[in-house]
Protein backbone atom coordinates (compact mmCIF):
# COMPACT_ATOMS: atom_id res chain seq x y z
CA UNK A 1 0.00 0.00 0.00
CA UNK A 2 1.20 3.53 -1.14
CA UNK A 3 1.78 5.71 1.87
CA UNK A 4 1.99 9.43 2.21
CA UNK A 5 5.64 9.40 3.07
CA UNK A 6 6.00 7.66 -0.97
CA UNK A 7 4.54 10.46 -2.48
CA UNK A 8 5.29 13.83 -0.27
CA UNK A 9 7.94 16.62 -0.93
CA UNK A 10 10.60 17.58 1.34
CA UNK A 11 10.19 20.61 2.75
CA UNK A 12 12.75 22.70 0.65
CA UNK A 13 12.06 26.38 1.27
CA UNK A 14 9.32 28.45 3.69
CA UNK A 15 7.93 31.98 3.80
CA UNK A 16 7.83 34.18 5.96
CA UNK A 17 4.77 35.75 6.95
CA UNK A 18 5.87 39.38 6.64
CA UNK A 19 6.68 38.91 3.44
CA UNK A 20 4.88 41.30 0.55
CA UNK A 21 3.53 39.38 -2.29
CA UNK A 22 5.07 40.48 -5.23
CA UNK A 23 8.53 38.87 -3.71
CA UNK A 24 6.86 35.96 -2.48
CA UNK A 25 5.35 35.32 -6.46
CA UNK A 26 8.89 35.79 -7.51
CA UNK A 27 10.22 33.42 -4.82
CA UNK A 28 8.12 30.54 -5.73
CA UNK A 29 8.31 30.90 -9.17
CA UNK A 30 12.30 30.98 -9.37
CA UNK A 31 11.97 27.56 -7.61
CA UNK A 32 9.38 25.95 -9.66
CA UNK A 33 7.31 25.02 -6.51
CA UNK A 34 3.49 25.63 -6.18
CA UNK A 35 3.12 26.60 -2.48
CA UNK A 36 5.27 26.40 0.65
CA UNK A 37 4.61 26.30 4.45
CA UNK A 38 4.53 30.12 6.27
CA UNK A 39 6.98 30.46 8.95
CA UNK A 40 6.93 33.67 11.98
CA UNK A 41 9.75 35.30 13.63
CA UNK A 42 10.14 32.13 15.96
CA UNK A 43 10.19 29.60 13.01
CA UNK A 44 7.03 28.57 13.78
CA UNK A 45 4.55 26.83 11.29
CA UNK A 46 1.95 29.37 10.70
CA UNK A 47 0.01 28.68 7.53
CA UNK A 48 0.42 27.88 4.04
CA UNK A 49 0.51 29.59 0.58
CA UNK A 50 -0.11 28.76 -2.47
CA UNK A 51 0.81 30.27 -6.31
CA UNK A 52 -3.21 29.65 -6.54
CA UNK A 53 -3.65 32.12 -4.30
CA UNK A 54 -1.28 34.94 -5.35
CA UNK A 55 -2.75 34.50 -8.22
CA UNK A 56 -5.86 34.97 -7.18
CA UNK A 57 -5.21 38.30 -5.37
CA UNK A 58 -3.50 39.27 -8.36
CA UNK A 59 -6.75 38.82 -10.41
CA UNK A 60 -8.98 40.35 -7.36
CA UNK A 61 -6.64 43.21 -7.24
CA UNK A 62 -6.67 43.96 -11.17
CA UNK A 63 -10.41 43.74 -11.29
CA UNK A 64 -11.04 46.46 -7.85
CA UNK A 65 -8.49 48.55 -9.80
CA UNK A 66 -10.19 48.10 -13.06
CA UNK A 67 -13.44 49.24 -11.34
CA UNK A 68 -11.74 51.90 -9.52
CA UNK A 69 -10.89 53.73 -12.71
CA UNK A 70 -14.06 52.81 -14.28
CA UNK A 71 -16.12 55.30 -11.05
CA UNK A 72 -17.96 51.85 -10.39
CA UNK A 73 -16.48 51.88 -7.08
CA UNK A 74 -15.41 55.14 -4.28
CA UNK A 75 -12.23 55.46 -2.04
CA UNK A 76 -8.65 54.23 -2.27
CA UNK A 77 -8.15 50.41 -3.96
CA UNK A 78 -5.32 49.13 -1.38
CA UNK A 79 -1.64 48.56 -3.56
CA UNK A 80 -0.45 44.89 -4.17
CA UNK A 81 2.82 45.73 -2.93
CA UNK A 82 1.14 46.58 0.67
CA UNK A 83 -0.20 42.93 0.84
CA UNK A 84 1.71 40.15 3.10
CA UNK A 85 1.55 36.70 2.66
CA UNK A 86 -0.37 36.41 6.58
CA UNK A 87 -2.91 38.69 4.96
CA UNK A 88 -3.96 35.80 2.04
CA UNK A 89 -2.37 32.51 3.45
CA UNK A 90 -4.65 29.60 5.04
CA UNK A 91 -3.54 29.68 8.62
CA UNK A 92 -4.90 26.06 9.58
CA UNK A 93 -1.84 24.11 9.90
CA UNK A 94 -3.07 20.59 9.53
CA UNK A 95 -0.45 17.79 9.27
CA UNK A 96 -0.78 14.05 8.51
CA UNK A 97 1.55 11.35 9.48
CA UNK A 98 4.17 9.67 7.16
CA UNK A 99 3.11 6.17 6.99
CA UNK A 100 -1.04 7.20 6.42
CA UNK A 101 -2.68 5.90 3.12
CA UNK A 102 -3.87 7.89 0.26
CA UNK A 103 -7.42 6.92 1.20
CA UNK A 104 -6.62 9.01 4.96
CA UNK A 105 -4.99 11.66 3.14
CA UNK A 106 -7.85 12.34 0.71
CA UNK A 107 -9.92 12.44 3.50
CA UNK A 108 -7.94 14.45 5.57
CA UNK A 109 -7.58 17.26 2.44
CA UNK A 110 -11.53 16.72 2.09
CA UNK A 111 -12.95 17.55 5.76
CA UNK A 112 -10.17 20.25 6.35
CA UNK A 113 -11.09 22.16 3.35
CA UNK A 114 -7.35 22.46 2.69
CA UNK A 115 -4.74 22.07 -0.81
CA UNK A 116 -1.72 21.23 1.39
CA UNK A 117 -0.74 19.24 4.84
CA UNK A 118 2.25 18.90 6.60
CA UNK A 119 4.03 15.42 7.01
CA UNK A 120 4.97 14.56 10.22
CA UNK A 121 7.13 11.10 11.33
CA UNK A 122 7.75 10.86 15.23
CA UNK A 123 6.20 14.28 16.05
CA UNK A 124 8.86 15.87 13.27
CA UNK A 125 7.71 17.43 10.02
CA UNK A 126 9.70 16.17 7.30
CA UNK A 127 7.86 17.29 4.11
CA UNK A 128 4.58 18.53 2.57
CA UNK A 129 2.19 16.94 0.86
CA UNK A 130 -0.93 18.43 -1.62
CA UNK A 131 -3.53 17.33 -3.70
CA UNK A 132 -1.82 17.55 -6.47
CA UNK A 133 0.41 14.60 -5.27
CA UNK A 134 -2.19 12.69 -4.36
CA UNK A 135 -3.82 12.79 -7.67
CA UNK A 136 -0.32 11.06 -9.03
CA UNK A 137 -0.63 8.82 -5.88
CA UNK A 138 -3.60 7.59 -7.71
CA UNK A 139 -3.11 7.40 -10.83
CA UNK A 140 -0.10 5.57 -10.48
CA UNK A 141 -1.33 3.76 -7.47
CA UNK A 142 1.52 0.75 -7.94
CA UNK A 143 4.36 3.15 -7.78
CA UNK A 144 5.99 2.45 -10.87
CA UNK A 145 8.59 3.91 -12.34
CA UNK A 146 7.13 6.56 -15.24
CA UNK A 147 10.20 8.41 -16.75
CA UNK A 148 8.38 10.18 -19.15
CA UNK A 149 6.85 12.64 -16.27
CA UNK A 150 9.32 13.19 -13.79
CA UNK A 151 9.68 15.82 -11.08
CA UNK A 152 12.37 18.57 -11.36
CA UNK A 153 15.70 17.10 -10.08
CA UNK A 154 18.65 19.14 -9.08
CA UNK A 155 20.19 19.63 -11.87
CA UNK A 156 18.67 21.69 -14.15
CA UNK A 157 17.24 21.14 -18.07
CA UNK A 158 18.81 23.29 -20.36
CA UNK A 159 17.05 23.77 -23.45
CA UNK A 160 19.22 26.10 -26.09
CA UNK A 161 17.76 27.89 -29.58
CA UNK A 162 19.82 29.87 -31.47
CA UNK A 163 18.58 33.17 -33.68
CA UNK A 164 19.95 35.26 -36.60
CA UNK A 165 18.65 38.52 -37.56
CA UNK A 166 17.49 39.19 -40.93
CA UNK A 167 16.64 42.35 -42.82
CA UNK A 168 13.17 42.36 -41.22
CA UNK A 169 12.62 39.32 -39.48
CA UNK A 170 14.84 36.91 -37.15
CA UNK A 171 15.05 33.25 -37.40
CA UNK A 172 15.07 31.24 -34.60
CA UNK A 173 15.96 27.12 -34.58
CA UNK A 174 15.96 24.84 -31.42
CA UNK A 175 17.33 21.84 -30.57
CA UNK A 176 14.29 20.12 -32.90
CA UNK A 177 12.36 20.66 -35.34
CA UNK A 178 12.05 23.43 -38.43
CA UNK A 179 13.56 27.06 -38.13
CA UNK A 180 11.11 29.52 -37.54
CA UNK A 181 10.84 33.24 -38.73
CA UNK A 182 9.60 35.70 -36.50
CA UNK A 183 8.51 39.21 -36.76
CA UNK A 184 7.22 42.23 -34.79
CA UNK A 185 3.35 42.05 -34.47
CA UNK A 186 1.57 44.84 -37.13
CA UNK A 187 1.14 47.08 -33.95
CA UNK A 188 4.92 47.35 -33.75
CA UNK A 189 5.57 47.89 -37.61
CA UNK A 190 5.14 44.23 -38.78
CA UNK A 191 4.02 43.22 -41.90
CA UNK A 192 2.01 40.46 -40.79
CA UNK A 193 3.82 37.92 -42.63
CA UNK A 194 5.29 35.64 -39.86
CA UNK A 195 4.47 34.65 -36.50
CA UNK A 196 5.86 37.52 -33.70
CA UNK A 197 7.94 36.90 -30.21
CA UNK A 198 4.28 37.78 -28.69
CA UNK A 199 2.43 35.39 -30.49
CA UNK A 200 4.84 32.59 -29.40
CA UNK A 201 4.62 33.44 -25.52
CA UNK A 202 0.78 33.15 -25.72
CA UNK A 203 1.13 29.92 -27.82
CA UNK A 204 3.66 28.61 -25.67
CA UNK A 205 1.13 28.76 -22.52
CA UNK A 206 -1.10 27.06 -24.48
CA UNK A 207 0.50 24.70 -26.00
CA UNK A 208 2.28 23.78 -22.59
CA UNK A 209 -1.40 23.11 -21.07
CA UNK A 210 -2.38 21.03 -23.56
CA UNK A 211 0.54 18.78 -23.55
CA UNK A 212 0.04 18.51 -20.23
CA UNK A 213 -3.64 17.53 -20.52
CA UNK A 214 -2.88 14.98 -22.79
CA UNK A 215 0.25 13.54 -20.73
CA UNK A 216 -2.59 13.41 -17.59
CA UNK A 217 -5.34 12.05 -19.78
CA UNK A 218 -3.43 9.24 -20.91
CA UNK A 219 -2.51 8.04 -17.54
CA UNK A 220 -5.93 8.51 -15.85
CA UNK A 221 -7.09 6.38 -19.35
CA UNK A 222 -9.56 9.35 -20.50
CA UNK A 223 -10.16 9.13 -24.19
CA UNK A 224 -9.90 12.59 -25.79
CA UNK A 225 -11.34 12.59 -29.21
CA UNK A 226 -10.41 16.35 -29.96
CA UNK A 227 -8.82 19.34 -28.16
CA UNK A 228 -8.81 22.85 -29.87
CA UNK A 229 -7.99 25.99 -27.91
CA UNK A 230 -7.98 29.68 -28.36
CA UNK A 231 -5.57 31.75 -26.31
CA UNK A 232 -5.72 35.46 -26.25
CA UNK A 233 -2.66 38.03 -24.58
CA UNK A 234 -3.55 40.97 -22.84
CA UNK A 235 -0.65 43.35 -23.26
CA UNK A 236 -1.20 46.14 -21.10
CA UNK A 237 0.79 49.44 -20.80
CA UNK A 238 1.31 53.35 -19.88
CA UNK A 239 2.04 54.06 -23.37
CA UNK A 240 5.68 53.99 -22.57
CA UNK A 241 6.37 50.45 -21.34
CA UNK A 242 3.73 47.32 -21.85
CA UNK A 243 3.99 43.81 -20.45
CA UNK A 244 1.37 40.68 -21.09
CA UNK A 245 -0.99 40.55 -17.86
CA UNK A 246 -2.99 37.90 -18.69
CA UNK A 247 -3.89 35.02 -20.91
CA UNK A 248 -7.13 34.19 -21.41
CA UNK A 249 -7.52 30.23 -22.94
CA UNK A 250 -10.45 28.65 -24.34
CA UNK A 251 -9.97 24.79 -24.77
CA UNK A 252 -12.69 22.75 -26.35
CA UNK A 253 -12.35 19.16 -25.56
CA UNK A 254 -14.37 16.21 -26.60
CA UNK A 255 -14.01 13.28 -24.52
CA UNK A 256 -15.81 9.71 -23.89
CA UNK A 257 -15.80 9.53 -20.13
CA UNK A 258 -16.83 12.03 -17.35
CA UNK A 259 -16.59 15.63 -17.93
CA UNK A 260 -16.27 15.91 -14.29
CA UNK A 261 -12.89 14.21 -14.52
CA UNK A 262 -11.76 15.85 -16.95
CA UNK A 263 -12.59 19.02 -15.96
CA UNK A 264 -10.02 17.45 -13.05
CA UNK A 265 -7.62 16.67 -14.98
CA UNK A 266 -7.52 20.21 -17.01
CA UNK A 267 -7.21 21.93 -14.15
CA UNK A 268 -4.39 19.60 -12.29
CA UNK A 269 -2.62 20.13 -15.97
CA UNK A 270 -2.84 24.06 -15.33
CA UNK A 271 -1.25 23.73 -12.19
CA UNK A 272 1.60 21.40 -13.27
CA UNK A 273 2.07 23.54 -16.76
CA UNK A 274 5.84 24.33 -16.67
CA UNK A 275 5.25 27.46 -18.84
CA UNK A 276 1.97 28.67 -17.05
CA UNK A 277 4.51 28.17 -13.61
CA UNK A 278 7.13 30.15 -14.74
CA UNK A 279 5.62 33.48 -15.78
CA UNK A 280 3.77 35.65 -13.55
CA UNK A 281 1.11 36.13 -15.76
CA UNK A 282 -2.45 35.24 -14.76
CA UNK A 283 -3.62 32.09 -17.18
CA UNK A 284 -7.32 32.14 -16.51
CA UNK A 285 -9.03 29.27 -18.39
CA UNK A 286 -12.57 28.98 -20.05
CA UNK A 287 -12.99 25.28 -20.84
CA UNK A 288 -15.60 23.67 -22.54
CA UNK A 289 -16.01 20.22 -21.82
CA UNK A 290 -18.13 17.62 -23.96
CA UNK A 291 -18.80 14.20 -23.42
CA UNK A 292 -19.55 12.17 -26.29
CA UNK A 293 -20.70 8.02 -27.38
CA UNK A 294 -17.71 6.64 -28.79
CA UNK A 295 -19.73 5.70 -31.81
CA UNK A 296 -20.52 9.31 -32.70
CA UNK A 297 -16.65 10.11 -33.62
Amino acid sequence: MKTVHAIMSPIVYCLDENTFLPEAAKALRDRGISGAPVINAEKQYVGVISQTDINAKFAKCMEDENSFKAGWVEGRVPSLESVMVKDIMTREVLRISADASLEELGKSLLVGGVHRLLVVDEGEVVGIVSTTDLIHGFLNPRGETEPEVRRPGRQPYLFETALSMGEDAVHVRGSFGEELALEPPPEFGGKGRYMSPEDIFVASISSCLCLTFQEFAKRAKLEVHEYTCRAIGRLEGDGVSQRFTRVDLYPRIKVSGSVEQTERILTQAKLRCLVGRSSDVIAVLHPKIESVPFQEI
